[in-house]
């Protein structure tokens, strides 16, 4: 459905996933229940709220770590860094080369959420990011990943899409290579449902939920005038045919 929406059309994902059961193209999966039902806050636009974490990939059969940070309005990928440890030098390395890929000033630094590993509560970060803001940093609680939902869900789906597929990377240099591929095409082709379908990369530029939403309506309505064209345009060229028979008929 998000792929035929980026194409300019609109079609339900009701419509999508009937046809897709019917062709027998419908995996079972069962997903347990959300701690919360529904979101304990709700970011307004970009650059707000930024998601940080990292996960273990394997290159050469050695552990490495993959480190993102994510924005939480648009799950943006803004900055990542793969790298065979993970310390408090890392961290800041990758604010920062989110920042400059943002384009960001010191005057609208984004909060930072993190959980409490010990890259993210040693004294080094800590003083980092209080040095450039006092309170920039945001601790999730402990043995709360809902915290930090955003981020776990990007990694999950970047583990089912590439780390597992692969499973071991022969090189640092195709890692970085192969990884970052992935992230580009993450924020710049995958629909998001949670998005409505959009990309990433488009809700982060659009920035305003209202004009997206309207956008998204502006599609179904142009959606519903061609189908209405189409039809009678079909309409037509069966009547010629009927009427043409006929007369074909009546002179026989």
């Amino acid at each position: 459905q998000g792929i035929i929406q980026n194409a300019g059309a609109y079609i339900s994902a009701s419509s999508v996933y009937k046809v897709l059961k019917a062709n027998g193209l419908v995996e079972p999966f069962e997903r347990r229940e959300a701690p919360w039902k529904s979101p304990r806050y709700e970011v307004c636009k970009r650059n707000t709220l930024w998601g940080a974490d990292w996960t273990k990939i394997k290159i050469n059969h050695q552990s490495w770590h993959l480190l993102t940070i994510i924005d939480f309005f648009s799950r943006y990928i803004v900055a990542h860094l793969i790298t065979p440890e993970v310390n408090s030098s890392h961290v800041k390395t990758a604010y920062q080369l989110a920042l400059l890929d943002q384009g960001i000033g010191a005057d609208k630094l984004p909060r930072l959420r993190v959980d409490r590993g010990a890259p993210n509560t040693s004294k080094i970060t800590t003083e980092f990011f209080i040095d450039m803001a006092l309170d920039l940093l945001s601790l999730a609680r402990v043995r709360r990943p809902t915290d930090n939902a955003i981020t776990e869900r990007f990694y999950g789906t970047l583990k089912q899409e590439e780390v597992y597929l692969v499973g071991s990377y022969p090189d640092e240099t195709s890692a970085k290579a192969e990884v970052s591929e992935y992230i580009a095409r993450y924020n710049c082709e995958r629909p998001h449902q949670a998005l409505w379908n959009f990309t990433p990369q488009k809700v982060h530029e659009i920035n305003n939920k209202s004009e997206i939403l309207a956008s998204l309506e502006e599609m179904k309505h142009q959606t519903k005038v061609r189908r209405r064209d189409y039809w009678a345009t079909v309409d037509e060229v069966e009547f010629t045919k009927k009427w043409n028979d006929q007369s074909i008929d009546s002179f026989n």
